[in-house]
């Protein structure tokens, strides 16, 4: 009989995470769906990213499944804010800032006012030194 521990010992078999099957599709979709970066799914699925990378060059479908599971979930994402905003102030006004440009309004403290003031005084000045100036030049004339 043959020594047990002279025997090459044997890894437990594994399933190979990127198979092209419905099982890596599932799995795919799923971390798509969470909005994992390709690098985060093949960690995910006990891989380095170049195997990821390199089974989506091989089964263009699975990478194509794994970006539209993307894009659904910002889509879905996208809509339960714009739902939410209509009983959120705070969603409402988020939403407006990133979607029509709008923005805060600063209130002016007192030492703003004064500055405002003393520049709105200082255009007046150079206006009026314009008029000056070109009344002189006229009256040369």
């Amino acid at each position: 009989m043959a020594n047990p521990a002279s025997k090459p010992r044997s890894r437990p078999w594994r399933p190979d995470p990127f198979a092209d099957n419905r099982r890596t599709l599932d799995r795919l979709k799923e971390l798509g769906a969470v909005q994992c970066t390709t690098a985060e799914a093949a960690r995910s699925m006990g891989r380095p990213e170049q195997e990821l990378t390199d089974f989506f060059e091989r089964v263009p479908r699975m990478r194509a499944a794994f970006e539209q599971s993307q894009a659904d979930a910002l889509n879905q994402l996208r809509a339960a804010q714009f739902k939410l905003a209509q009983t959120s102030t705070t969603m409402a006004i988020f939403l407006g800032k990133q979607h029509l440009g709008q923005a805060d309004r600063r209130e002016l403290g007192v030492s703003d006012q004064a500055s405002e003031i003393a520049g709105a005084a200082q255009r007046v000045r150079d206006a009026l030194a314009a008029i000056a100036a070109d009344r002189d030049d006229q009256g040369d004339h």
